[in-house]
């Protein structure tokens, strides 16, 4: 009788630790998915929080943005170079060593004489120039039109006149210097835009002004007033000399403009400054 007890209850226990090693085994499965579950967990919430970072990053930029057009200081309008600057830039140009060269103050003749910028003005070759100067038409390609059609340009006695007296024997040297093909300012455009902007904008500080004025707290402040003078002034001041003796249209054609709101807006004459103010 004993030894059957024993044996059942020997059954029993046995039993009871084969369940309890599978609700071990259970236990165990669980963690390992309640770990998984929290890493998951882990991994959503760092990029959600990752998201919403970005997002608040991109608002704050946006905000900066529209704060600084809100704030945004406009640059001054180029101005325009008279005659009387054209004759001090080039007399500029010769005082300083650093810009002390022919083909530069041609350059520059060139750009206040035509109106082309500074890509146009790299297609004029010796041969061209030297023919312009004998009255034949020097055709160039607009660098900002997708037509292949070449604009004319006359020179008149007075250009001529212009051209000789101020820069006749720069463009002396540069034909002896120089092959007939070869552009007059045989320089990369970025190289050749920062060399004729360093002679304009220099010739511009020459010209400033302090002015003293009180602001709105009542305070003195100082403030510097010089000309803005850019390699863009002298295509400015071509137009705004066409338009004083001929239509708009005429002056957009010949300067090879694609839309005449950018001829309008370069037109500085004086009627045209009434009309604005």
């Amino acid at each position: 009788m004993l030894t059957q007890l024993n044996s059942n209850l020997n059954d029993k226990v046995a039993e009871w630790k084969a369940q309890n090693n599978e609700l071990l085994l259970k236990i165990d499965n669980l963690s390992s998915q309640n770990n998984k579950l929290v890493k998951s967990v882990e991994i959503l919430t760092n990029q959600l929080e990752a998201r919403q970072r970005k997002e608040r990053q991109a608002k704050e930029v946006e905000a900066e943005i529209k704060l600084k057009k809100k704030t945004k200081i406009k640059k001054p309008l180029r101005d325009i170079i008279l005659y009387d600057d054209l004759v001090k830039i080039v007399h500029l140009t010769k005082t300083e060593k650093s810009i002390n060269k022919p083909s530069v103050r041609v350059g520059i003749v060139m750009l206040f004489l035509l109106g082309v910028r500074i890509t146009e003005l790299k297609q004029i070759t010796i041969l061209n120039l030297k023919g312009y100067l004998n009255n034949q038409p020097l055709y160039i390609t607009p660098g900002k039109t997708k037509s292949p059609v070449k604009i004319p340009h006359v020179a008149s006695e007075v250009t001529k006149k212009v051209f000789l007296d101020l820069v006749g024997q720069d463009f002396s040297q540069l034909e002896k210097q120089l092959n007939p093909l070869d552009s007059i300012l045989p320089w990369s455009r970025g190289h050749l835009n920062r060399t004729l902007n360093k002679v304009l904008k220099s010739y511009g500080h020459l010209l400033s002004r302090k002015l003293r004025f009180r602001d709105k707290t009542r305070v003195f402040q100082t403030r510097v007033l010089g000309k803005n003078f850019l390699c863009h002034s002298c295509r400015i001041s071509f137009i705004t000399r066409i338009c004083q003796v001929a239509s708009v249209n005429e002056a957009k054609d010949l300067v090879g403009n694609q839309n005449i709101s950018t001829t309008q807006r370069y037109n500085r004459s004086i009627a045209d400054l009434e009309r604005r103010t």
